[in-house]
């Protein structure tokens, strides 16, 4: 009698562990599958800033209020100079700028501060219109350069009033995009 009920509950265990084999399989087949599909996933950060538009960005992707806030933003501080001001906006700028194209942008910005300097100018620049290529990562700003001429009395006197266009050219690297082009563009 007790060698049938051992091998009784022998089948009722060894049904068990089966049973606990089958799920413990589809728990290891279900948790490989979801690590895969996480390691191929993009994560999306979405930033809601207190003033201005939402933003999101990816780790090779961003959207457009992201590329027109940072087009803006790096205009701002190639457009908007003075001797003083000079140095401080261009270190501002350097952590914005791709390596490839820090070389050249600083010896430019070099030679404009010198040249601020020398004939003790500032300029101004007023935006009008601003567009953007998403898939080229490229923003255009248009608008009013306004030269100030050294300080005669109380207010700069207003050496040259010129409409211009600027395109700036970035790329994105982890989630950040870094400026790889600045040019002046002729208006037609």
């Amino acid at each position: 009698m007790d060698t049938n009920l051992q091998e009784k509950h022998q089948r009722k265990l060894i049904s068990q562990r089966n049973i606990f084999l089958v799920f413990s399989l589809f728990l290891l087949f279900t948790t490989s599958l979801l690590s895969f599909l996480l390691t191929k996933k993009e994560v999306r950060t979405v930033f809601i800033p207190a003033h201005g538009q939402t933003f999101w960005v990816e780790d090779s992707r961003v959207s457009r209020s992201y590329l027109e806030n940072m087009g803006t933003f790096v205009s701002e501080l190639l457009l908007n100079r003075s001797a003083e001001s000079s140095r401080l906006r261009n270190n501002t700028l350097y952590p914005h700028v791709d390596p490839s194209f820090i070389g050249p942008l600083k010896k430019a910005l070099q030679e404009d501060h010198k040249a601020l300097q020398a004939k003790g100018q500032s300029y101004v620049f007023y935006p009008e219109a601003i567009t953007s290529d998403l898939e080229k990562l490229t923003f255009w700003i248009e608008g009013d350069l306004m030269t100030f001429a050294a300080k005669s009395g109380n207010l700069p006197k207003v050496a040259d009033k010129t409409k211009r266009r600027y395109r700036l050219s970035f790329r994105v690297q982890a989630g950040r995009l870094f400026l790889t082009e600045f040019t002046k563009e002729n208006l037609s």
